[in-house]
């Protein structure tokens, strides 16, 4: 149902006004393709320039101005890139069809342990409530840089840790009556 579209224009290569023309050109391409599936597409926004904010992110969907376009938010490389995390969400509101799920450090957006980086979850799942996201949540891991070098466990954990922060966010509704 939804396609996630990596907000990179060009990753081994180097980025100019020419690779951002040809990544909008594509987007515009994949959201007349997703219109005729129907599928929807969610841009995410990533480590480079022309995504590494969620102003970046939103000025490319709204060039390509499709319904079928929208944002595939993820809460750690906010802050990695130097955002706030809790207003990059917010600011996604309304465009928002997915999130992913995950710590970083500054510059750092893979292989970061949960609760050893810089997101400040509590916060963020609050963003979300606040905003009636309502969409997926993946958990984004990356087994090969798992510092015990099992991954399996790190998952389980993973799932544990966005767990409570799901409940919080859960009984935090039921407390100031907003569903």
């Amino acid at each position: 149902k939804i396609i996630l579209i990596e907000g990179y224009d060009v990753f081994y290569e180097p980025h100019d006004d020419g690779t951002v023309a040809r990544f909008i050109e594509g987007l515009q391409q994949g959201a007349a393709w997703a219109a005729q599936a129907p599928v929807m597409l969610g841009l995410e926004n990533v480590d480079v320039p022309v995504t590494a904010s969620m102003e970046s992110l939103l000025r490319l969907v709204t060039a390509v101005n499709s319904p079928w376009l929208q944002v595939y938010a993820d809460m750690a490389n906010l802050p990695a890139m130097g955002s706030d995390t809790v207003t990059g969400l917010e600011q996604a509101a309304g465009r928002l069809v997915a999130v992913h799920v995950k710590d970083s450090l500054p510059r750092t957006v893979r292989g970061v342990p949960f609760g050893q980086g810089m997101v400040p979850f509590a916060a963020a799942f609050a963003a979300l409530r606040r905003i009636h996201f309502s969409g997926p949540l993946t958990v984004e891991m990356w087994a090969h840089l798992d510092p015990d070098n099992d991954p399996l466990t790190a998952a389980r954990k993973a799932r544990l840790f966005v767990e409570h922060y799901v409940s919080e966010t859960v009984l935090a509704q039921g407390r100031d009556g907003h569903g």
